[in-house]
């Protein structure tokens, strides 16, 4: 063999050797990568699991449904029973106030009632004079 000329064991050997270098290189990536897309997998599950958590906790300060329709019905029954407080006040006072026109109305026939006995006793008396 000459200088420059290599046995075939040594070319395999360096072939070799450069492609397990190569493979160990590209498997460090792969493993740097998978490293990278698992630290960044954690993250993204915390930041879901701290989501579901607040989720959680605002979801137990709802009020729930059976505890809204007892109110909704105490509430409605509340506003049924003040309705027919003031349907009945409100009917009292158109009572007062057709009571009231009433006693204005009687006012006057009073008031003319007098005009007419003090007319009809002033005619009286003419006719007494016209007479005497």
């Amino acid at each position: 063999m000459t200088g420059s000329e290599v046995s075939l064991r040594e070319f395999f050997d360096i072939r070799l050797g450069s492609l397990e270098r190569h493979v160990d290189a590209q498997f460090r990536a792969m493993e740097d990568a998978r490293e990278i897309a698992f630290n960044s997998m954690e993250k993204r599950l915390d930041d879901m699991n701290q989501f579901r958590e607040q989720l959680r906790e605002q979801a137990a300060s709802f009020l729930k449904k059976s505890e809204y329709d007892l109110r909704h019905d105490a509430l409605l029954k509340e506003i049924d029973l003040r309705n027919d407080i003031i349907a009945a006040d409100l009917e009292s006072l158109k009572l007062s106030r057709a009571l009231m026109e009433g006693k204005a109305s009687q006012k006057s026939v009073n008031i003319a009632l007098i005009f007419a006995a003090i007319g009809a006793i002033s005619g009286i008396i003419a006719i007494i004079k016209l007479f005497l």
